[in-house]
C-alpha cells in the first residue's frame, strides 16, 4: 500500500513538473512571439518615418560644403563619417528581424494562443513576417550605403516598378534614388526626382529633406561650373571639384595637370584621385593608390591621411576585413599616435563586430559566379601580400619600428541580442565568433551572430 501511495506521488510530481515546465516554456515562446511583433511594429514605425534613412545623406552634403569652406579638417571628417557609417550600419541589424530562440516551436504554439484567443473573443495574432516593401528597400540601402550607387539605383527602380502602396515609402525610396544620382553627377535626375517628392508628397517630412538637397546640388553644381569654366587646371581645382562632389570632372583634371607637377605633389595627386574613386564606389582601387603612398614615403601626411581612409573603406560592410588589419599594420609603420583616436572613436559607435563585419541583410544577393569568386580571392591575396610587405619593413630594419598607438582602455560594454537580452559588464575578450563579458553574475560567452547591438560604456 505504501508503495502504491510512493508510486502515486511520485508519478503525480513528474506529472505536476512537466506540465509546470509546459506552462513556462509555452509563456516564453509567446514572449517570444510577442517581442518579435513589437519589433516589427518599430520597424514599421521607423520606416515611417524614415528621418534616420536620410541621415547619409544630407550629412554627406553638408560634410562637403564644410570642407569646401575650409569649415572641418581631414581628422574631423574621418571622425564624423565613421560615427555616421556606424549609426547607419546599426540600424540596418536592428531593422532586421529574425526568430532564432524557438524558431519551430513559435508555430504551433501561435497556433494555441490563436485557439484560446477565438475562445475568448479576441482577433487571432497573425505570425509577423517581414513587409515586403521594407525587405527591397534594406537591399538598396546597402548598395548605397556601400557606395554601389549604380546596383542602389536598380533597386529602387525595381522596388518602384513592383509598386509601393506607403507613400511615405515610396517619397523615400525616389528621394534615395535622387541622392545616388547626384554623387554620379547625373543632376538633371537628381533635381527631377527631389522636386517630384516635393510637389508629390509636400504634406510629409520627406519634402523637406527633398528641398535641402535639392538647395545642396544647386548651390554644389552653381560652384562647379564657376570652377570649371573660370580656373586654370591645377591640383588645387581638382580638389576643389572633389570637395563639391564632382568626382568625375576632378579626376579629369588631376589626369590633365599630373605630368606636368613636381615629384612632392604627387602624393597630394594621388590621394585626391584616391578619395574620387573611393566616393564612386571603386573602393579595391582606391586603397591601391592609398596603400602606394603609404609605401612611398611613410613621413609624407598624406601617408597618414590615406591610411585612415584605408581603415574607413575596411568598415564597411561590402569591403573584405583584411583591409582594416593593413590600415593596423600601416598604422605602426607610420608611428601614426592620431589613428588611435579613429579606431577608438570606431569602436565606440560600433554597432557591428569589433573588426568592422557590419550588418548584412538576407535580402542582398551579391554575385557569385567562377569569374567573381576569383576576382575576391585574387583581391584577398593582393591585400594579403600588401601586409606581409609592411610586416617586412616594420621588422626589416635594424631597429624594429615601435608603435604608439594605443589600443582602446577597456570599457564596460552593454550587449543587446536577436532575442531581447541585455548583458551589461565588462568585455574580458572577443574573438571571430564570440565575445566574453564580466557580468555581476559572472563571466558570460555571447555569439556574435546573437548580437544585435553593443555599445561602449
Amino acid at each position: 500500500m505504501c508503495l502504491s501511495g510512493g508510486r502515486y506521488g511520485l508519478i503525480l510530481t513528474s506529472v505536476t513538473a512537466l506540465l509546470v515546465g509546459c506552462i513556462i516554456f509555452f509563456n516564453d515562446v509567446n514572449i517570444q512571439i510577442r517581442m518579435r511583433e513589437v519589433k516589427l511594429f518599430l520597424q514599421r514605425s521607423n520606416r515611417s518615418d524614415n528621418s534616420i534613412d536620410h541621415i547619409g545623406l544630407v550629412m554627406k552634403y553638408r560634410l562637403h560644403k564644410d570642407m569646401y569652406e575650409n569649415r572641418i579638417s581631414n581628422d574631423e571628417l574621418n571622425i564624423a563619417e565613421v560615427r555616421v557609417n556606424s549609426i547607419l550600419g546599426g540600424l540596418e541589424r536592428e531593422n532586421s528581424i529574425s526568430t532564432v530562440k524557438y524558431r519551430y516551436a513559435s508555430v504551433p504554439v501561435a497556433y494555441m494562443i490563436n485557439f484560446i484567443r477565438c475562445l475568448i473573443g479576441m482577433p487571432p495574432l497573425r505570425e509577423p513576417d517581414e513587409v515586403p516593401e521594407t525587405a527591397g528597400i534594406d537591399t538598396a540601402y546597402y548598395f548605397e550605403r556601400n557606395r554601389l550607387y549604380h546596383r542602389a539605383i536598380e533597386e529602387y527602380q525595381k522596388i518602384l516598378k513592383e509598386g509601393v502602396a506607403d507613400r511615405t515609402l515610396k517619397a523615400g525610396v525616389l528621394l534615395h534614388q535622387g541622392y545616388c544620382y547626384s554623387i554620379l553627377g547625373d543632376y538633371e535626375d537628381a533635381k527631377r526626382l527631389y522636386i517630384r517628392v516635393i510637389k508629390d508628397f509636400g504634406d510629409i517630412n520627406v519634402a523637406v529633406t527633398a528641398a535641402l538637397l535639392l538647395r545642396y546640388i544647386e548651390g554644389f553644381r552653381s560652384e562647379i561650373e564657376r570652377v570649371v569654366k573660370n580656373e586654370k587646371d591645377s591640383i588645387e581645382k581638382g580638389e576643389k571639384l572633389y570637395k563639391l562632389i564632382a568626382y568625375r570632372e576632378s579626376i579629369d583634371v588631376l589626369n590633365r595637370v599630373e605630368k606636368t607637377v613636381p615629384r612632392s605633389e604627387k602624393a597630394h595627386i594621388e590621394y585626391i584621385r584616391g578619395r574620387t574613386f573611393e566616393e564612386l564606389g571603386d573602393t579595391g582601387r582606391a586603397v591601391d593608390i592609398y596603400q602606394d603612398i603609404v609605401m612611398d614615403d611613410t613621413s609624407s601626411r598624406y601617408a597618414r591621411e590615406a591610411n585612415m581612409r584605408i581603415f574607413i573603406v575596411g568598415g564597411l560592410s561590402a569591403e573584405n576585413m583584411k583591409v582594416r588589419e593593413l590600415a593596423m599594420k600601416n598604422s605602426v609603420m607610420l608611428n601614426d599616435a592620431a589613428f588611435g583616436k579613429l579606431v577608438e572613436e570606431s569602436e565606440r559607435f560600433a554597432s557591428g563586430d569589433k573588426d568592422g563585419a557590419l550588418f548584412t541583410p538576407e535580402s542582398v544577393k551579391l554575385p557569385h559566379d567562377e569569374g567573381e569568386n576569383a576576382q575576391i580571392l585574387a583581391r584577398e591575396k593582393k591585400i594579403s601580400m600588401m601586409i606581409s610587405k609592411v610586416e617586412e619593413k616594420i621588422t626589416g630594419g635594424d631597429t624594429p619600428v615601435k608603435s604608439t598607438v594605443q589600443p582602446p582602455a577597456k570599457r564596460g560594454v552593454k550587449i543587446y541580442t536577436i532575442d531581447g537580452n541585455i548583458f551589461t559588464g565588462t568585455l574580458v575578450s572577443e574573438s571571430g565568433s564570440s565575445v566574453t563579458v564580466r557580468t555581476p553574475f559572472g563571466d558570460i560567452t555571447i555569439e556574435k551572430s546573437r548580437i544585435s547591438r553593443r555599445i561602449r560604456l
